[in-house]
């Protein structure tokens, strides 16, 4: 709303009188009390919650309460500031002084943000950092260009009627507060994260219970392993951003924004570093598709650039593998032990399950399973191994051909189907049917959005090229016809089970067979549908209805064979949650409606609301005399 306010006032004029906006200054002012209000009550509960912790001798204290106090002795100061900052914001918004109340309200917004995460969970402040680190690029990228006379000129000439101009509020304090207050909470998180894994160790070195307990070894070994190698990652982070806001001191937005770029991939590849085997497989693939693209000459989504095709130049195209396999080979190497501890653990599971204990061929078969897990994982470490040895030994480009448009390097192109087939039957072996039918209806979901905004831009502009879209659309093909294979092999044994089973036993798995065959044939329907897609793409008339049309009909018929994957018997027991949810509500409302209170009770709560500022107004008294600063409630 500040921010708003102060782009109305530049566009009014640089002389605009700040009295006519007089109503909107004491509409945001009234929202900052609000929010402050809401802001002194959480201090009250704090120290209410400290002062009851704190009233239980050290030793009785449960590790709970002792965590709740060291998170609350944390959050407390920081909350005060924030409590601060808020107020003086407020002050500054009656006085109709817009340039300091919208980086007060910026800088207390920031002040929250920081007590939350002494809350929350080391990986969940590293997804914040991550997205905070996300938006500074944003603004600090809007900065560079609305800061670029002719570039101003040229938005202006392609949108006439807009009022392209750089916001008051979007300059170098606000640029320097954000990337200030990135760099002290993942300060904090870096010391927080050293101080568990000295623990962790601790633990393994001195702990009597845990050097008997083989499971809790592990999950400490693997936590101090997590950590070890996301600090570096994450100190290397704070050193970008240190830069970044030295070099926006100077006035260079733009070198702060490869700071923060290069911040933002050490803060994502280290919380890489927590992630289980699955979502690491999930990435490596991902990852290798981009770097298909690259190959192929053209320019993907995680690129960071211009996702519709556009083609690379020489040097570009070299760059982006270069980086790309350097952080793959890493990943590939880093999914060798996960898959080695994960064989281990669900080995001695089995066998340390007495209720369903598992043949010995049941064993063998998981073990195989595993060992073929390693060997797709060892082919795609090679392949990607061979394709940065190949992009090395490639010829350097002149300077006139590496601005040229790059095709597909050939040199690659073997490797990179190796790499990319290898990591895709990876993913087939740990996840489930059902996960890669959720999946495959994301994706196709993702490419019909895009052939939406391709169609679009087609009617008002230069049409662009549906080539990648063709492509995504020929991958989502073939996974679907390989899904409707693997659910038509799964159907027939579930239908050969059940001529085994009686009576309801027997009912359910032909049940449940029949859904699987459906469910394939649903995929069918989709895989065809997706090739009429192709064909409308590449037509000469280029059918972008028909083509829209496609995609719309596979998306549903993949949604169909989703909801035939599901058992009933999960549908049904939501069912009864969401009525037993329903009826708790309408006992709570009953109980509500009954429970009014009497006059007496509401005299006894005024009484305690009295009370309760009474004490609040000495604990402000004793503050102030031992020197801490109260928060000023001006209204």
């Amino acid at each position: 709303q500040t921010r708003a306010l102060s782009e109305q006032l530049q566009k009014a004029s640089d002389g605009a009188d700040p009295l006519q906006f007089q109503d909107a200054f004491k509409s945001i002012s009234s929202a900052q009390r609000a929010a402050l209000t809401d802001a002194n009550l959480l201090a009250e509960n704090a120290a209410d919650a400290l002062a009851k912790i704190e009233a239980v001798p050290d030793d009785q204290r449960s590790q709970q309460d002792a965590m709740r106090a060291f998170q609350l002795n944390l959050a407390t100061p920081i909350l005060e500031q924030a409590r601060q900052t808020m107020a003086h914001a407020r002050r500054q918004l009656r006085d109709l002084s817009m340039n300091d109340a919208w980086r007060l309200v910026n800088q207390s917004y920031n002040l929250l943000k920081q007590a939350r995460e002494q809350f929350e969970d080391p990986l969940a402040t590293l997804n914040h950092l991550i997205q905070d680190e996300n938006e500074f690029l944003r603004l600090a990228s809007s900065h560079v260009i609305l800061s670029s006379p002719e570039t101003l000129e040229a938005l202006r000439a392609k949108n006439p009627d807009a009022d392209v101009v750089l916001p008051n509020w979007l300059n170098l304090p606000l640029l320097s507060d954000t990337q200030t207050d990135a760099v002290t909470r993942a300060s904090r998180l870096s010391a927080m994260l050293g101080a568990m894994a000295e623990g962790a160790k601790n633990q393994l070195h001195n702990g009597g219970e845990t050097q008997t307990d083989p499971q809790m070894q592990k999950q400490l070994q693997m936590q101090v392993m997590q950590i070890e190698d996301a600090l570096p990652l994450i100190d290397a982070a704070i050193q970008n951003m240190k830069d970044a806001v030295a070099q926006i001191s100077d006035d260079n937005v733009k070198g702060s924004v490869e700071n923060g770029s290069e911040a933002l991939k050490k803060l994502v590849l280290a919380a890489e570093r927590f992630t289980d085997l699955k979502h690491l497989i999930e990435i490596a693939y991902g990852e290798q598709t981009g770097i298909s693209e690259v190959t192929a000459g053209k320019i993907p989504a995680a690129a960071g650039k211009n996702a519709e095709g556009t083609a690379l130049n020489k040097a570009d195209q070299k760059k982006l593998l270069a980086a790309s396999l350097d952080t793959n080979a890493d990943r590939i190497e880093r999914l060798a032990d996960l898959l080695s501890i994960q064989a281990n653990e669900a080995l001695n599971a089995a066998s340390q399950n007495p209720q369903q204990p598992m043949t010995d061929e049941q064993k063998q078969q998981l073990q195989q399973m595993y060992d073929q897990a390693e060997i797709l994982r060892k082919n795609a470490s090679d392949a990607t191994k061979a394709m940065k040895d190949a992009l090395a030994l490639l010829p350097e480009t002149t300077e006139e051909e590496a601005q040229r448009p790059a095709g597909p390097i050939e040199e690659l192109a073997e490797n990179d189907k190796i790499a990319t087939e290898s990591l895709e039957q990876l993913r087939m072996l740990f996840f489930t049917v059902v996960e890669h039918v959720a999946e495959l209806m994301r994706q196709q979901a993702k490419t019909l959005d895009q052939t939406t905004e391709a169609a679009a831009a087609a009617l008002t502009s230069e049409p662009k090229p549906f080539e990648p879209i063709i492509d995504r659309q020929r991958r989502h093909e073939i996974m679907s016809d390989k899904l409707a294979e693997v659910l038509r092999e799964q159907s027939d044994k579930m239908q050969e089970s059940a001529s085994q089973m009686q009576g309801e036993q027997s009912d359910q798995a032909k049940e449940m067979a029949q859904r699987y065959a459906q469910a394939a044939s649903e995929l069918t329907v989709a895989a065809t549908d997706m090739r009429q897609v192709q064909a409308d793409l590449q037509s000469e008339e280029s059918h972008r209805a028909e083509a829209l049309d496609g995609q719309q009909s596979a998306l549903e018929h993949i949604q169909t064979a989703l909801q035939l994957l599901q058992p009933p018997q999960q549908n049904q027991q939501d069912q009864h949650n969401q009525q037993d949810q329903q009826n708790q509500q309408d006992q709570q409302q009953s109980q509500q409606d009954k429970q009014q209170m009497s006059k007496e009770q509401a005299e006894k709560k005024s009484q305690e609301i009295r009370s309760r500022e009474q004490e609040r107004r000495k604990e402000k008294e004793k503050r102030s005399a031992a020197g801490m600063p109260a928060v000023e409630k001006d209204w």
